[in-house]
Order: C-alpha cells, then sequence, then structure tokens
C-alpha cells in the first residue's frame, strides 16, 4: 500500500487488472517491482505501449520513484529520446549486439564515435569529402577534421539543427525551400542546395530543424551555413573504414 501510494494508485487497489487503463497498468507494475526493495531494477521498454502524452508523464513519474527509492536500474528501450530523458550513462548496441560507445547523454549526442550512434537521434544530412588543410569543406561550410590525416576521405554527418539558415541572405550559398512542416515546439524545414556547376542531378535536398516560428516570404534570398557543433566526420577510406555497427 506504501508503494501505491507512491505512484498514486491507493484509490485503485480493490481494481481488477482489466479495469485499469495502460498508465495505471504501469504504475502498478513498477509498484510490485520496488515493493520487495530490490538493489537492482531490469527495465525492458517499459513504456512501448502507451501512447506519446501518458508516455511522457509516466516517463517523468518514473525517474522522479526510482532516484527517491536510490535503486540501480537497468533499462533496455529502442527510443533514443527515451534514453536521452532517463539515463545517466548509455550504453549504445549496435545490430551484432557489440558496444559502440558508453557515456554521458550529452557525450553520447555531441561526441559520437561511430556513424551508426550519430544516426540514432533521427534525420541526418550526409556528405562526402576530403581532408585538406586540418578541415572538411562541404557545400554548406568548412569543418575542422580533428584527428584526422591529409587527404583521408571522409563522410560528414549535420543533424538538421545543425544547418543554419539566414533571412538576409549574408553567408553561404542560397538555396530553395520545398516544404516547411510545423512539428509543434519546432519545424522541420526542408531545402534544395543548388550544383555549383548549375547541373540538376547535382542538387541536394537538406532537412533543417528550426525552433521557432519559420514563414519565409518567396521573394527572400535565403541561405544556407552550418554550425560544427552538430557536425560529425567519420573516415571512410582504407585507413580507417566506418566499422559496421
Amino acid at each position: 500500500m506504501e508503494m501505491l501510494d507512491k505512484v498514486g494508485m491507493t484509490q485503485h487497489a480493490q481494481n481488477h487488472p482489466h479495469t485499469l487503463s495502460g498508465g495505471q497498468q504501469q504504475r502498478v507494475a513498477l509498484a510490485r517491482a520496488l515493493a520487495p526493495e530490490p538493489k537492482l531494477l531490469l527495465l525492458d521498454e517499459p513504456f512501448s505501449g502507451l501512447d506519446t502524452n501518458m508516455r511522457g508523464k509516466i516517463c517523468e513519474e518514473t525517474l522522479g520513484l526510482l532516484k527517491l527509492s536510490g535503486v540501480a536500474t537497468v533499462m533496455v528501450t529502442h527510443d533514443p529520446e527515451e534514453a536521452m530523458f532517463m539515463a545517466d550513462r548509455i550504453k549504445i548496441l549496435g545490430k551484432t549486439g557489440r558496444i559502440l560507445q558508453t557515456g554521458r547523454p550529452h557525450d553520447i549526442y555531441y561526441h559520437p564515435n561511430h556513424e551508426f550512434v550519430a544516426k540514432l537521434f533521427g534525420l541526418m544530412n550526409r556528405f562526402e569529402g576530403v581532408v585538406k588543410g586540418g578541415c572538411v569543406e562541404i557545400p554548406i561550410g568548412k569543418i575542422r577534421a580533428n584527428g584526422l590525416g591529409e587527404g583521408r576521405q571522409v563522410e560528414v554527418l549535420v543533424r538538421p539543427e545543425g544547418v543554419t539558415l539566414d533571412s538576409y541572405g549574408k553567408i553561404g550559398p542560397v538555396i530553395d525551400i520545398l516544404s516547411i512542416h510545423l512539428l509543434g515546439h519546432d519545424n522541420i524545414v526542408r531545402v534544395r542546395l543548388p550544383d555549383e556547376s548549375g547541373a540538376k542531378e547535382g542538387e541536394k535536398e537538406l532537412y533543417v530543424r528550426v525552433h521557432h516560428a519559420f514563414e519565409p516570404e518567396l521573394s527572400n534570398r535565403i541561405t544556407v551555413g552550418v554550425d560544427p557543433a552538430y557536425a560529425f566526420i567519420f573516415p571512410t577510406d582504407a585507413l580507417g573504414g566506418i566499422a559496421k555497427a
């Protein structure tokens, strides 16, 4: 009863399981798991059966209760955002079951050491390039290639939030806006980057995440750039081919 009280389910103590909602069943399952005061709690995709709104609420409640109880917890999830929200430390497993990276959520997101890890968090803009003068130049800007030797062939992955738009057209190549999709808290903007040679087949489409209202006028000259904090470089040549996950 003490645990039911902690998960806000005391008033449902006499109810049958089939009369409870998915969120209520999840709360009861957590109370039942914590009641014996375990040293270690294992959670296997505990929120996968909940709708989006309920999932966020139950995640927050579960995290608060786990921190309050102080029990060490190992949770398996296929949802990277869920892992970032819940974890103090994350282990990323590749398709073969090998651990590709371990670290704090901040390290995993901003310093991925494997292209599989970088691509876990949604859309990526991909470019190919060669290291010259310690940098890799891609159509939307130049990025430092720390630790990679001259002439290395590389893959550059840029998160949508790493592509910057300038409505005044002061810097970078001019792009065409193809579509804008409002996601509530931000927008996903699909843009076309023309080929410098003018060849139609060389044009490239990019995804941009804009964290504010974005309604460009058709007459605007909009240019594009890159924020290096959201760009990741991985070697693809024989000296250091990208490891398979």
